[in-house]
């Protein structure tokens, strides 16, 4: 089995994290469009 580093679990939980921010800033903006089209 490979050795994974602590260093390794660190940067891929971050990626992961970074990834994860993404999305949510994604569905926040989506969330914004639907209240501008249902305020309109």
């Amino acid at each position: 089995m490979a050795k994974v580093t602590q260093k390794q679990l660190i940067e891929q939980q971050q990626k992961q994290i970074e990834e994860l921010k993404q999305v949510i800033k994604a569905k926040d903006i989506l969330i914004q469009k639907l209240n501008d089209e249902y305020l309109k």
